[in-house]
């Protein structure tokens, strides 16, 4: 592999065959001058742009700094502290990465900073992370700006900005908070532009941008959700991860690269298969005779996992329910196991629920300073001790019960519903001084949970579900926290609600630029003549189903063993990293899935009157996995999957 980091002098280049940009450091500071898009050759830097900038106590730091007149107010803007560089080093991370490392000192403000960039020979994109040291005592750090853009493709009034993984338009001017975690800036004569991404999780994730500055910041809410880290002496703070990629193309280009760039920072990625869980449509009227049953069925459908939801335990301390399941979960799991089948539990981690004897001390508070609640039950600070209680109770849940795969539940941050405040308001929790800085703290909860459970438990899946996490769609930040995530409770169960055509067109725009195989889209429940299709829609990310199977007819049962041992057998081959829409159509829609060699599958949904013959080009021959023809017929209201 060729060398991709260049240091001389006060300058740093980093190159690959797909782009090129230079950071440099001067007595004004450390800032980026050039950015160059080598599949077009055009230069997207028009100044010298800081890298980063924050408050220490209420000062502001800025990695670079020249006076200048500040066109929203009219004043003269001037930094005086600003940092003094210490050195670098280069690092080969594996076989196609590189990182470089940039250290500074801040010596008025008590801070040290470490900037990392890694960089692929086979990704024209940059992942960024920044670390803040503390060499002084009782240090405040707020306003944190991780990464920010001073470029642009061609002329900036040429340019538009996107949000979102379904890219919708942004003006100009735009101050995007929680809602969104990756932005695009295209411009449309050029055909090319650039996809920035934030790791920062929930509402604490914001961008910026201003078009007198044509530039943007990633950085942490500013806004109604606050975000502050105290440090003492001695101790470091990470920042999230920041993206930076690309592309040359139409306003849809860059999307599969961006995927392989996030995949860098992502967990390794989990045994692919079909799960099914309990929770549609027994909710909690599980017991153990019918449990064994739908997972006898589970197993003869070829599924993988199989979970067990709400439901298992008592509100005594969440002992198992003796009445529900007499032999206990060491029998159950075991029987599900000798199935072939890995065992997967639901676990609540955000409340009380379960054990109302709690104590108070782990709760959150309101500013009023009474306990936060959601329906009676009080919610837990994970900024707290609360983080340990859970890791023994799963620790010992995963030992005991042969766990393969954990879903943690319940609104602890902040509700994707909107019906409780965010953070706690306690001064009395380990983890955090105030309300100020609960929230990031409570998120470092949670990755310290999944970390601490992974030393221990290497194969386990750890997925923290959108009620835990806090979210109601998938993101950058889930995916980073979770080995699977769990996005929505979408199941399809009443048609007349939830229309599944809908439902997989929803799935087609928020899996966009995310990658599909660590995605658990929704509790599709398998019921009727929809049975095919709720399960292939569950194939655009990592298939959740849901459902009596026991009702499934023989024909329809026999329909999905083969659809899902033709999943099982591509995806076992190889991961299943790209998703593409082909048609999506009012009355007809087709997605492919395949990994890097080319082979996959493609699934059809016809709503016609009359049969389809798709013209889609694949790189192998197709043939139908029901009957072995080749070729891609969809017959009149009909479902298919073709493998290739």
């Amino acid at each position: 592999m060729p060398e991709m980091i260049d240091c001389a002098g006060d300058a740093a280049l980093l190159h690959n065959r797909f782009f090129s940009r230079r950071l440099c450091w001067n007595e004004n500071g450390f800032f980026s001058d050039s950015l160059v898009n080598l599949k077009t050759g055009n230069e997207y830097c028009r100044a010298k742009g800081y890298e980063f900038a924050f408050a220490v106590n209420g000062e502001k730091i800025t990695s670079y700094s020249e006076p200048r007149l500040r066109e929203v107010d009219g004043n003269m803007e001037c930094r005086r502290d600003v940092p003094r560089f210490l050195g670098l080093e280069t690092a080969r991370l594996n076989e196609t990465m590189e990182e470089l490392i940039l250290r500074f000192s801040m010596e008025d403000s008590g801070v040290t900073v470490k900037v990392s960039y890694r960089i692929s020979s086979e990704i024209p994109g940059i992942v960024k992370q920044l670390e803040i040291g503390a060499w002084k005592d009782e240090l405040c750090i707020t306003g944190l700006i991780f990464d920010t853009f001073d470029f642009y493709p061609g002329d900036f009034s040429d340019c538009d900005y996107f949000c979102g993984s379904d890219d919708a338009p942004l003006p100009l001017n735009f101050a995007v908070e929680g809602s969104a975690d990756v932005i695009r800036c295209h411009n449309a004569v050029l055909e090319e532009g650039f996809l920035c991404g934030s790791a920062a999780p929930g509402p604490l994730r914001r961008f910026m941008g201003y078009a007198h500055w044509n530039s943007m910041d990633v950085s942490y809410s500013m806004g109604c959700v606050p975000f502050a880290k105290y440090l003492r002496k001695g101790e470091v703070f990470r920042a999230d991860h920041s993206f930076l990629l690309l592309y040359a193309g139409d306003a849809a280009a860059g999307d599969s690269e961006f995927r392989q760039l996030l995949r860098t920072v992502l967990p390794p990625p989990a045994e692919p298969g079909v799960m099914y869980c309990t929770w549609i449509p027994f909710l909690k009227r599980i017991s153990e005779k019918p449990v064994l049953d739908l997972a006898e069925k589970a197993a003869g459908m070829g599924f993988r996992y199989f979970v067990l939801d709400d439901g298992w335990f008592t509100n005594e301390k969440r002992r198992v329910d003796m009445e529900k399941f007499p032999h206990g979960l060491e029998f159950l799991s075991g029987r599900i196991r000798d199935m072939g089948l890995r065992f997967g539990l639901w676990y609540n981690i955000g409340t009380s629920y379960g054990d109302p004897d709690t104590p108070d001390s782990l709760a959150c508070r309101l500013p009023d300073g009474k306990l936060k609640k959601s329906d009676g039950n009080k919610v837990l600070c994970f900024a707290g001790e609360h983080r340990h209680r859970v890791l023994a109770e799963l620790t010992a849940l995963a030992e005991r019960y042969h766990v393969s795969y954990f879903k943690l539940d319940f609104s602890s941050i902040l509700s994707p519903y909107a019906v409780q405040p965010y953070g706690c308001h306690s001064r009395e929790h380990r983890y955090h001084h105030g309300f100020e800085d609960s929230v990031i703290e409570m998120y470092r909860g949670l990755l310290f949970l999944r970390d601490e459970l992974k030393k221990w438990f290497p194969d386990l899946i750890v997925d923290f579900s959108f009620e835990s996490f806090g979210t109601e769609r998938p993101n950058i930040a889930a995916l980073e926290y979770s080995d699977l995530h769990h996005v929505s409770n979408f199941s399809g169960k009443i048609p007349e609600l939830q229309n599944i055509t809908k439902i997989r067109k929803l799935f087609y725009r928020w899996f966009g630029k995310l990658p599909p195989e660590r995605i658990l889209g929704g509790l599709l429940v398998l019921q009727n003549d929809s049975a095919a299709e709720y399960l292939l829609t569950s194939f655009t990310g990592a298939p959740l189903v849901s459902g009596d199977l026991r009702e499934l007819p023989e024909e329809t049962a026999d329909r999905i063993g083969k659809f899902t041992k033709a999943f099982q057998s591509l995806a076992d081959r190889e991961c299943l990293t790209e998703l593409e829409v082909v048609i999506d159509e009012e009355d007809l829609d087709v997605f492919v899935r395949r990994g890097k060699s080319g082979h996959g599958f493609l699934c059809g949904f016809n709503r016609k009157k009359e049969e389809v013959v798709l013209d889609i080009p694949t790189p192998f021959a197709c043939r139908s996995v029901e009957t072995g023809e080749t070729g891609l017929r969809l017959p009149p209201e009909y479902c298919g999957m073709f493998i290739f």
